[in-house]
């Protein structure tokens, strides 16, 4: 369901971790993965009303269609499940 490009591996997020703990002086945010950078870029390109409708637009996608997926997998009302 999620697209590989932009899926982290764990050793890459537990790389920026390792760096977060022991940089003298840490940075607020840390690229991992696909998807990061542009993440980023919109947020300082975009105003805070802008970045959070936007952000909630995605959640909101991303949980429909998680229902929709759970809806087809699960069994229909009314018949038992074995």
């Amino acid at each position: 369901m999620s697209n590989p490009r932009l899926v982290s591996p764990p050793e890459a997020v537990a790389h920026a971790i390792g760096k977060a703990v022991t940089a003298r002086r840490p940075r607020t945010r840390y690229a991992v993965g696909g998807g990061a950078r542009s993440v980023l870029l919109l947020r300082r390109l975009l105003s805070d009303r802008a970045y959070d409708r936007l952000t909630v637009r995605m959640f909101r996608t991303i949980g429909d269609r998680h229902a929709r997926a759970q809806a087809k997998h699960s069994p229909s009302p009314g018949f038992p499940t074995p």
